[in-house]
């Protein structure tokens, strides 16, 4: 369980936290201090808290600070306690302080001139105060309910060693001259942040309770001074407590035992195997488990430095029985998406960035599973957390089904953890756990470097070190310090030897890290003064690997040769990569993050780093214009010299140097103004994004509040280039938020944006920036909106997107930025058509094409041109489609612009064929397959031909074309394609009445639909499902499928109109033949059923695509329903549906179904008893114009049922030689 820390400075404070605590048991540290540790039990996690009572002033609490951290090692610090309050806080209210003052900092001289220095308060924990000080929720935690409810304030405190008591002092004075924006003033705050600080991965915050004002400190008057110190320190622990409960250990917190520095994610180079020896028995374990088909997940387990990658390493170079073997090598925690669309890529398989997690696991089983592949994953425990599960949910998933399906390749990994989910013991994988080497091995590799002697000796060597391969060969380095680069110089062991390593390692044989650090430490006294600054120079190198020009960069005062680097190499200080021929090193981790803890790197080696790597980074391949859109606009382009993050590496290294030598701003300007932040983004690299601008956030931050303190003694320049500063920091967190949304972290998304726009407001910008954070904000929202366990509803974030949005549109118009007006506008369309909005968006297109004809851009008019055609075409307005792709297809003509030529053609053609203009449609899309020379878009457009053919009656030429196009789809792996294609087949053989084929193809196309969780395609399947059902008679499957497909549609929100109106007609019509049945058999409530579900299915037909054959079965459901209920004796409501009935038909001109509304009018007048009232609304009235009717239209069944009823009526009013005549004629 996580681990938290809580200090307090008096007994008063410390009791009011231990309350919150159970299971208190009592700890003491090496240096005497006592603690108590207990439980806390918060929404999020079960905390164990440790609390210490360290007493007044920052000196102290400072020492006592670091010590508690050493003893307890927390994820979370904190220290709550009371203050005094300085302004616009009363007694009870609780301050969480953002920064806190050392005012005593200064030089005295003539006068005392300040020289501020500020501990800052963690910036996740900053936020949670915020949100938490926004509710009510953490008052529950009182005991009791306060009279005056306390207030939270989230802001700057002041810290020093003197008790203020009195406004009038000269502390107080001074306090208000120099830290105006403080509230509060206290005694610890400073030293404990200040010792907090040297611990990066502890979150570290403060927390007071007001128990005093500055006037009146001791004043009893209202309450004793002993009863406001205890009301304050209860409100500040039930405040802390709060926080702690809410809070959510992120990624870096949970991985804090790993690698802290910035790095590159994947890496695709095994290590270096020469002179590798030993581990024979492993060897041959690993060799029968990848030969042994059964088997397909083989895992290396073992600590760090036991050369668990070498031996993968090793294996891999040795395994010829594979196509292929794919190596990966994690160094960070890494996505699911990143890995593999990296690993897709390197299969050869394209695949859109936007693919969902689901879907890239099918994909990656696919690829893999279909060729024998041996795919090495090195370092997995970086993809887990502390309880061994993995970080990104996609890895199980693909693990689990790597485990059940059958396949041909075989996964190889290397971890220091075994993932939670393969404990249980399964027959398709295996472990091996390496420990030490054994004695033999050992002596094998000490000789291997040199180190000979007695084999007793030898022996007792490699024992001491456990037969830890990497302690090994630092002790050779260190045994053996003479340099290496003519010719081999052994090393003779000796009794002095032995004992010095039993020394150095002999009190610390369970932690090989710490054996290391003090064998390095002991190596690095031998080695020549000048390779040894050289070995801590090239540990400043954060991403890249090593060679000899950039080992030079960092040596400017010395020559660097090759035999440096190798001789460091041999020393195992560097290890070799193979690299085609080209010789690279790297530090193993453990050894790089020994070497920066040696020395501060000089500044003038930071800015060798920056120039080389300038020198040596690789351009994007954008154009000025290009890149302007790509960095300043953030369109999506790519570019085309970088493929990979492994491209951009140089960037990456230059904005960690420029962040080392505190120039944030230039950092940050570097990383956008080059494109290389958009084009991390568009790669999916969004977790390198949010840990560069975090890591930038928080000391740019403190700059910028430093600054501020001179704010108004600097000139009305220098004030200008402070807003400049703090808008290009508004920036960052905008770039921040959109790295956060893209994770699906929305909460910490919306809330970097707002800050963005908070600190653009408070500096009077408006801007580009801020409309781009606007409209940023927008698409957080509407991310959040679609997330089942948002804050939002779908509904509430829309509204927030499209308010966002439209603010954004406001700003770019008013300061006449075209492109992001139309950028804006395009988002609000995105909402409109989710919401079904169609009209707005035909709007925002044409004013999306009166923008474009004003710049005078051309091909962004013909771009919006055929989206607006798009629309139409989706709600059925297809002339106006037409109208609207034509003129797109003009202007790329114009343009010269063949492949959106080829678009507008297909565009097009879609629209005829849904005119019926089939002809004309074959035309169009012969031309978009003539013009377009992509593959996957040709074997689109030859579906769409099917469509074409097989509307003309041309089904069996439509299935070649069918074939065609799944051929294509499935040599490019591409899912949703064969989906269309098999679709296509199946509606083609249906044509053709061959429904047993047909129902195989439209079965795989759902079985596809559904592994891509795509509910559109589902429910376009579902519904010819169904009218393959309906051709053969089997009317109730039939209703069943279109009842499931308008099932799938009516939750979507952008619905599909055009399937949904053809389905919906095939449902109100298979609805009536099954009502028409049951009202046969006279089953009149089944009937009645199934003509009610025909008629809702007729009415939620959309208004454009209603037509003759809707209202016919409107009509006819009408008819059914008007008959049971007079067979039922409900006249009254049988009269309005025979009715309405009548009116359609006639509307229509449907003679027959004016006949039978007639003569079904007539039947219930008679049964009414109105046979013949003076009104138009009698029974002999309607039969006599039904018989008419029926007469002119020859239908003689009609005439005769209508003869039955008049002779009936004629009968009932007395006229009985008329009715003997009708009832003969009726054939009565």
């Amino acid at each position: 369980m996580p681990c938290a820390v809580i200090l307090t400075a008096l007994p008063v404070e410390y009791l009011a936290v231990r309350t919150h605590l159970v299971e208190l048991e009592e700890r003491i540290n090496p240096q005497g201090t006592i603690y108590e540790q207990g439980k806390f039990i918060g929404n999020e996690y079960e905390w164990e808290v440790g609390i210490a009572e360290v007493g007044a002033g920052n000196a102290g609490v400072a020492a006592e600070t670091a010590q508690a951290i050493a003893y307890f090692q927390p994820k979370i610090l904190l220290f709550v306690g009371i203050a005094g309050g300085i302004k616009d806080v009363a007694i009870g209210d609780v301050v969480v302080a953002t920064d806190v003052y050392g005012y005593e900092s200064g030089k005295v001289g003539e006068q005392f001139l300040t020289r501020p220095k500020v501990g800052k308060s963690a910036y996740a924990l900053v936020q949670r105060a915020k949100s938490e000080a926004r509710k009510e929720e953490w008052l529950q935690r009182l005991s009791s309910s306060p009279i005056r409810q306390p207030l939270v304030f989230v802001a700057p405190i002041a810290a020093g060693e003197k008790v203020v008591s009195s406004r009038q002092s000269d502390i107080f004075q001074f306090l208000r001259a120099s830290y105006n924006d403080a509230i509060a003033v206290e005694m610890e705050g400073f030293g404990f942040l200040n010792a907090a600080f040297a611990y990066p991965d502890i979150k570290a915050i403060l927390i007071r309770g007001i128990s005093n004002l500055i006037e009146g400190k001791n004043d009893d008057s209202v309450e004793s001074e002993e009863v406001r110190q205890e009301k304050a320190s209860h409100h500040a622990s039930a405040f802390a407590f709060e926080m702690l409960s809410k809070l959510k250990i992120s990624q870096d917190l949970r991985e804090s035992h790993k690698e802290t520095q910035i790095s590159v994610f994947l890496d695709h180079q095994p290590p270096d195997t020469s002179g590798f020896k030993g581990r024979q028995e492993e060897i041959e374990q690993l060799q029968k488990c990848l030969e042994e088909k059964r088997i397909c997940l083989v895992g290396i387990l073992g600590a760090g430095g036991y050369g668990k990658s070498t031996l993968a390493a090793y294996c891999y170079k040795e395994a010829s029985i594979f196509e292929d073997n794919p190596w990966i090598t994690f160094n960070k925690p890494c996505s699911f998406k990143i890995f593999s669309l990296d690993l897709l890529k390197k299969l050869g398989q394209e695949v859109n960035e936007n693919t969902d997690s689901s879907s890239l696991v099918h994909l990656l089983i696919e690829n893999l599973s279909n060729h024998h592949f041996l795919l090495v994953l090195d370092n997995l425990e970086y993809l887990l957390n502390d309880e061994r599960q993995f970080i990104d949910q996609g890895y199980k998933e693909f693990l689990l089904q790597w485990l059940e399906k059958k396949n041909y390749s075989t996964l190889l990994f290397t971890s220091r953890e075994e993932p939670i989910i393969l404990e249980k013991p399964h027959y398709r994988y295996h472990w091996l756990s390496l420990g030490g080497l054994s004695d033999d091995a050992g002596i094998e590799l000490l000789r291997n470097h040199n180190i000979t002697g007695q084999p007793l000796d030898l022996k007792t060597f490699v024992q001491v070190s456990d037969g830890h391969p990497l302690l090994l060969k630092l002790a050779a380095s260190w045994l053996n310090p003479l340099p290496n680069d003519t010719a081999d110089i052994e090393h003779i062991l000796n009794q002095t030897d032995l004992n010095q390593f039993k020394q150095l390692v002999g009190i610390h044989r369970v932690n090989h890290e710490v054996n290391i650090y003090e064998l390095l430490t002991a190596s690095l006294e031998r080695l020549p003064p000048g390779l040894k600054q050289l070995w801590l120079n090239l540990s400043v190198y954060k991403y890249r690997s090593i060679d000899l020009e950039s080992a030079q960069a960092v040596a400017p005062e010395t020559i660097v040769q090759e035999g440096n680097l190798r001789e460091l190499a041999k020393r195992s200080l560097l290890e070799e990569l193979n690299s085609g021929g080209q010789r690279k090193y790297r530090f193993l981790k453990l050894l790089k993050d020994f070497a920066q803890r040696q020395v501060d790197i000089p500044i003038e080696v930071k800015q060798k780093v920056i120039e080389y790597c300038r020198s040596k980074a690789i351009p994007s391949g954008w154009n000025e214009q290009e890149l302007s859109y790509a960095a300043y606009d953030r369109q999506i382009i790519k570019p085309p010299y970088w493929k990979n993050q492994g491209d951009v590496v140089e960037y990456l290294e230059i904005f960690y140097h420029y962040c080392e030598l505190e120039e944030y701003g230039q950092a940050f300007h570097f990383l956008w103004s080059t494109g290389c932040d958009i084009f991390l983004e568009l790669q999916g690299y969004n977790s390198i994004r949010v840990e560069l601008y975090t890591k930038l956030k928080e000391p740019w931050e403190a700059y910028l509040s430093k600054l501020k303190l001179y704010l108004k003694s600097l000139s009305a320049e220098q004030q200008s280039t402070f807003n400049s500063l703090q808008k290009l920091f508004a920036k960052m967190l905008d770039f921040l938020g959109t790295a956060y949304r893209c994770l699906g972290q929305y909460q910490s998304a919306i809330n970097s944006h707002q800050e963005a726009l908070e600190l653009f407001r408070d500096i009077g910008y408006c801007g580009i920036e801020n409309a781009f954070s606007y409209r940023n904000l927008g698409q957080v929202y509407l991310a959040q909106g679609r997330n089942q366990k948002a804050v939002y509803s779908l509904e509430e974030a829309r509204q927030e997107a499209v308010n966002s949005f439209e603010k954004a549109r406001q700003i770019f118009n008013s300061i006449d930025d075209d492109l992001g007006e139309l950028l804006s506008l395009q988002d609000l369309i995105d909402i409109d058509r989710a919401l079904g909005e169609h009209q707005r968006s035909i709007e925002r297109y044409r004013r999306m094409i009166a923008i474009s004809q004003q710049r005078g851009n051309r091909l962004l008019e013909a771009t919006t041109l055929n989206n607006l055609g798009i629309t139409y075409n989706s709600i059925g307005q297809y002339q106006d489609a037409v109208d609207a792709h034509q003129r797109a297809l003009q202007i790329f003509q114009a343009l010269g612009d063949i492949p959106e030529q080829a678009e507008s053609w297909r565009r097009l053609g879609d629209a005829y064929e849904a005119l019926g203009r089939h002809k004309e449609a074959i035309d169009a899309h012969q031309q978009a397959l003539l013009l377009n020379d992509n593959r996957l878009e040709q074997a689109h457009v030859l579906c769409r031909l099917g469509w074409d053919l097989q509307s003309s009656g041309q089904s069996k030429e439509a299935i070649e074309k069918y074939d065609q196009a799944l051929a294509t789809f499935q040599e490019l792996s591409n899912l949703a394609g064969k989906a269309i294609a098999l679709n296509g087949l199946g509606a083609a053989n249906s044509n053709l009445s061959n429904y047993s084929q047909a129902e195989g193809y439209y079965q795989e196309a759902l079985k596809i639909y559904h592994e891509l969780n795509n509910p559109k395609g589902k429910a376009v399947v579902l519904n010819n499902l169904g009218v393959i059902y309906e051709q053969q008679d089997q009317y109730r499957q039939a209703f069943n499928s279109y009842k499931q497909s308008i099932k799938i549609s009516q939750e979507l929100s952008d619905r599909d109109l055009v399937n949904d109106s053809r389905t919906l007609g095939n449902l109100g019509r298979v609805a009536n033949k099954l009502g028409q049945n049951y009202y046969n058999l006279r089953q009149y409530q089944q009937a009645a059923r199934f003509y009610q579900q025909a008629l809702n299915a007729f009415e939620g037909i959309n208004d454009n695509f209603r037509n003759q054959t809707t209202d016919q079965g409107k009509a006819q459901a009408l008819l059914g329903l008007g008959n049971i209920y007079y067979f039922l004796g409900q006249y009254s409501n049988a009269v309005d549906l025979q009715h309405d009935t009548l009116r359609i038909s006639r509307q229509l001109g449907d003679h027959s179904g004016e006949a039978e509304a007639l003569l079904g009018l007539g039947n219930t007048y008679y049964s009414l008893g109105n046979y013949n009232q003076p009104n138009d609304n009698n029974a002999l009235q309607f039969y006599h114009e039904a018989l008419t009717i029926f007469q002119e239209l020859g239908n003689e069944l009609g005439v005769a049922r209508v003869k039955l009823g008049l002779g009936k009526t004629y009968h009932s009013v007395g006229q009985c030689e008329r009715a003997i005549d009708y009832l003969k004629l009726g054939g009565a």
